[in-house]
């Protein structure tokens, strides 16, 4: 009988049939073959082009297919069905990896067998018009994983991760109650757990960037932060530290949500929702632009909005 293999590399997939080729490929090139790849179709609604689009791979993958549930439920149900012993590593659909990810990764965690999950640096692509950079040149990571430093997102974990399977499976998997913050729900939880996180800045990864995925709403990203933070404080074994690191956070995030909806309101062009709103905003934030434009929407209204809309389109454009 062929033994299990080392790796599971978990790979949810809905409405990703025109990239799902080029991340199994960047699967199958890894310098470390020791892995096995379990993909789980999330309800995808053109399930017959993404059967398709898999049939040169069937025989080198295990395929689930499920009702739509979420990225969260996706996941958990791979690992489940995978069969990898010792670690799962972490692809959506529309990424890639560069062929050494497994090796260097690997090399990592066995050198210290402390590290619960090990990311790295990514190169971000997909939006041509957006000025290139890394993960961590958008997203930095300093100093230790911490629940402190996850709240206030000093470290942020990168998705493409490398796990020990125990401990995601200790920890608890991903909680299918959050859509988009389900991973840093669980990077929370395996702190809280005694586990450890560590990363390093070597870029491994290709992310892309998609204008309609889930991460660029920021309004939903927001809520979903905001809904992870609710229920942390509902830990019996939060600190008094990190109770008042999340309740400060809070705040934060309220004043972002405030923001975001009152650039909304700007776009439909209700000027006393969007100054209302700004202002609330503003109360945490403290930024003059934002002053300003708060000034201008409660006494130019009518110049206010069209400029903002101009501003829009230029940006859009670049």
């Amino acid at each position: 009988m062929r033994r299990p293999p080392l790796v599971s590399v978990i790979v949810p997939a809905y409405r990703a049939t025109r990239y799902i080729g080029e991340a199994l490929d960047s699967v199958l090139a890894q310098t470390v073959q020791d892995f096995e790849i379990v993909v789980v179709n999330d309800g995808c609604p053109d399930t017959p082009a993404f059967e398709q689009a898999l049939a040169p791979y069937r025989s080198r993958i295990v395929y689930i297919k499920q009702e739509n549930q979420g990225p969260a439920t996706a996941r958990n149900t791979a690992i489940a069905g995978g069969s990898g012993t010792k670690y799962i590593a972490l692809l959506d659909a529309d990424d890639k990896w560069e062929p050494n990810y497994l090796e260097a990764q690997l090399a990592t965690m066995e050198a210290d067998s402390t590290i619960d999950v090990l990311y790295c640096d990514a190169f971000l692509f997909g939006q041509p018009s957006s000025k290139p950079r890394s993960f961590m040149e958008a997203c930095p990571s300093h100093g230790e994983v911490t629940v402190a430093s996850l709240i206030n997102q000093t470290c942020n974990v990168m998705i493409s991760v490398l796990a020990r399977r125990d401990s995601i499976v200790r920890t608890g998997l991903f909680d299918p109650e959050f859509c988009g913050n389900e991973d840093f729900d669980l990077w929370v939880r395996v702190i809280l757990g005694g586990g450890k996180i560590a990363y390093h800045q070597r870029a491994l990864v290709h992310y892309r960037q998609q204008p309609h995925s889930l991460s660029a709403n920021r309004l939903r990203m927001c809520n979903g932060y905001l809904a992870v933070m609710q229920k942390l404080l509902r830990r019996p074994d939060l600190s008094g530290t990190d109770q008042d690191v999340i309740r400060s956070r809070m705040v934060y995030v309220r004043a972002l949500i405030a923001w975001e909806e009152g650039m909304r309101a700007v776009a439909s062009g209700n000027s006393s929702e969007a100054a209302a709103k700004l202002q609330a905003a503003n109360q945490v934030l403290h930024n003059r632009r934002l002053t300003a434009l708060i000034a201008a929407l409660r006494v130019f209204p009518w110049v206010a909005i069209p400029v903002y809309r101009v501003r829009q389109r230029l940006s859009g454009a670049r």
